[in-house]
């Protein structure tokens, strides 16, 4: 559970870690998120795919 209240800028600054990296023609991966950017996705109810 979220025990911080986060402003748009603080949504934004975790939302920014967030990459999308290629590695070959077709196939991709999303980068790691720490800890309290994954909390912050699924309390937000979003999904990163």
């Amino acid at each position: 559970m979220l025990n911080h209240k986060f402003s748009i800028k603080d949504v934004i600054m975790h939302l920014k870690t967030i990459s999308k990296i290629q590695f070959g023609e077709n196939e991709y991966v999303i980068s790691e998120q720490n800890k309290a950017t994954k909390e912050l996705i699924q309390k937000m109810k979003i999904s990163i795919t």
